[in-house]
């Protein structure tokens, strides 16, 4: 599965991999995180992204007000899907420096499920799901407007998104009220900033860089980055 999820991640222009928890397998004759093993397996191997490993889960997500409001609190350095924020919230989160992981398009993901199965979860939840994915765009406006890095991400692996959807998280930073190149910032630099990697998502003279080369200009179609032609 993580090489199929790498290969997608690849070839969807996607170079950074940021993995935030594995379980544990035997790897080497010691026990550990299944990632690690990853991270080491694809180091400098070409069609494959960087990984950035947690190792097994040292925290938990924030999806709701109570989770959120603990995690800006302890002064984390990151909140994932941070569906919930209010202005308190996001000013603490600024003051202490810790960044919004937005996971929007697992809301969108849920809702085309509505759909397309028999699952009640999806048919009989897609008011709550239009509700939660609204209440995530107010969340990162106000994330916005209080100066918290907003870092965009997918969730999958864990959750219903694919590897080469990041696109659908950069739509939905849109729609939620980022400009386009904010949008597009959220997923390469700022992601590398998070990380600690200054070579992560940026373009400088005489460094490292790779490109993806697609149709149109995302500058003005942030659809443009499903569009695909050329990587490099």
């Amino acid at each position: 599965m993580a090489e199929a999820n790498g290969e997608l991640q690849y070839r969807s222009g996607v170079r950074w991999a940021r993995d935030v928890g594995a379980p544990r397998r035997p790897i080497g004759g010691t026990e550990r995180a299944l990632t690690i093993g990853i991270r080491d397996r694809w180091r400098g191997r070409p069609g494959r992204p960087y990984v950035r490993a947690a190792g097994t889960w040292i925290t938990a997500h924030a999806t709701r007000l109570p989770g959120t409001r603990v995690c800006a609190a302890a002064g984390v350095d990151s909140i994932e899907h941070g569906f919930e924020l209010d202005a308190g919230i996001a000013a603490e989160m600024a003051e202490r420096g810790g960044a919004l992981v937005t996971t929007m398009t697992v809301l969108k993901s849920w809702l085309t499920f509505g759909t397309t199965t028999t699952m009640p979860r999806f048919t009989q939840g897609t008011a709550q799901t239009t509700e939660t994915l609204e209440t995530a765009m107010a969340s990162v406006r106000l994330a916005q407007a209080a100066g918290v890095a907003i870092v965009g991400g997918t969730d999958f692996g864990g959750g219903s998104a694919r590897a080469n959807q990041l696109p659908w998280e950069i739509e939905c930073l849109v729609q939620a009220g980022l400009e386009p190149w904010q949008a597009l910032a959220s997923v390469t630099w700022r992601g590398g900033d998070l990380l600690g990697e200054p070579d992560a998502g940026v373009i400088r003279e005489s460094g490292p860089a790779d490109f993806s080369l697609v149709h149109g200009d995302p500058l003005t179609d942030p659809t443009a980055m499903w569009r695909i032609w050329r990587i490099a």
